[in-house]
């Protein structure tokens, strides 16, 4: 079946079988007729993912490529947009319904999407299995658990390009050692004898150092928990953007501006810029690092990453996640068991004791290990695998 043969009626592509309104398959990475199953793939993009120049660029087009709607949620404040075949009763975020339709604000065009690979049957297969790995929850979630939605929503970022330079001033410090006599206990005897002491020479530096950042990635909703939302995506694959990936799905206008983006984004290469330079001055330590930042040739895009979220409830109370659209990753909050808390922690201290009384250096050793094996298993960040006949499509 060849692109030519789709129909296209109000913007939405058609069914060339029945004239049904087809929907994205993530898994598949096609489009599919829900009614009678017909295949469609996408066209690929011809036009490139335009970068656009930071300092110049007037946004607020709006433009999606698509008949939309703009649901906005009373409760929240966020505005969600879907083609106008997606109903939607209640907000992605906060549960609440979402009753009253508003004009098409003021945002920022797509120019790139991440499509999701993970459809909503796997994705709950996820929460299933992440739900099993919380060790710290009450034995009683993994029965009780009630998966009370599953939306699938493209949440807006930006990405920004620059080059900087950067001066610097700090205080190199140099290792080097004295003999000095030292007064000690050794055999019940006190005695002076000399010893090698470690000191430092401290002295002023200065500098400049030039660097080029790509694909600065900033959450750009307000409306979307960062914690939650901080998943790992991988942006080499990227497409340019199309109306076909979003049919079925909803898409959050963003609701931080460009420039507000830009500032998380220079604190986010300010600390690498910190850690780039402080690689760069020859030293055995450095204190007092300061430096000031010319950035050039800033250019930034919209994109969407795709993110299933949800909520689920638990003795009355609500819990939210998030699955990764794109790997299956999952970050989520989940209640503790305050009796298996208590049990962890105090089997992990008796055990680090016994080592230690054995031997410090194991003891120091046994700390540190189980101190890293509680933080993990308290996690509500998983990455699985794909359950069996659910692999992703290569």
């Amino acid at each position: 079946m060849t692109n030519e043969s789709l129909k296209v009626n109000g913007e939405h592509v058609k069914c060339p079988s029945c004239a049904a309104e087809m929907v994205f398959s993530p898994e598949e990475e096609l489009l599919v007729c829900p009614y009678c199953g017909t295949h469609q793939e996408i066209a690929a993009g011809n036009d490139p993912i335009e970068e656009h120049n930071f300092e110049f660029c007037q946004t607020g087009s709006g433009e999606w490529g698509v008949a939309t709607k703009i649901i906005h949620c009373d409760n929240c404040g966020a505005d969600m947009v879907a083609d106008t075949n997606v109903t939607a009763r209640v907000c992605a975020y906060c549960g609440s319904p979402m009753l009253t339709q508003a004009e098409n604000p003021d945002n920022v065009s797509p120019e790139a999407v991440l499509p999701f690979k993970i459809a909503a049957d796997t994705a709950k297969l996820y929460f299933k299995e992440w739900v099993k790995r919380r060790f710290f929850a009450p034995r009683a979630l993994r029965d009780a658990s009630s998966l009370q939605r599953l939306n699938g929503v493209y949440i807006p970022h930006f990405t920004y390009d620059c080059n900087t330079r950067s001066d610097y001033h700090a205080q190199a410090g140099t290792h080097y050692y004295e003999t000095e006599m030292v007064t000690v206990q050794r055999d019940g005897k006190t005695i002076t004898e000399p010893r090698q002491i470690m000191k430092t020479r401290w002295t002023p530096v200065s500098g400049n150092f030039s660097s080029s950042f790509d694909d600065v990635l900033v959450l750009a909703s307000e409306n979307v928990d960062s914690k939650l939302v901080s998943l790992e995506f991988d942006l080499n694959d990227l497409v340019p953007y199309q109306k076909e990936y979003i049919y079925s799905f909803l898409a959050e206008n963003n609701s931080i501006s460009k420039e507000a983006c830009w500032n998380t984004a220079q604190n986010i290469i300010k600390t690498k810029l910190e850690m780039e330079i402080t690689k760069t001055i020859a030293a055995d330590e450095i204190r007092s690092l300061s430096f000031t930042t010319d950035y050039r040739n800033i250019t930034f895009k919209s994109i969407f990453l795709p993110v299933w979220i949800s909520s689920y409830q638990f003795k009355g109370k609500t819990y939210k996640f998030m699955i990764n659209g794109q790997s299956g990753e999952i970050n989520g909050q989940a209640p503790f068991s305050a009796l298996r808390v208590s049990l962890s922690m105090i089997g992990s201290i008796l055990l680090s004791a016994l080592f230690f009384a054995l031997n410090p250096i194991l003891g120091i050793f046994a700390i540190i290990g189980c101190t890293a094996l509680l933080l993990n298993l308290g996690s509500g960040k998983s990455k699985m695998k794909l359950p069996e006949g659910k692999q992703k499509k290569k």
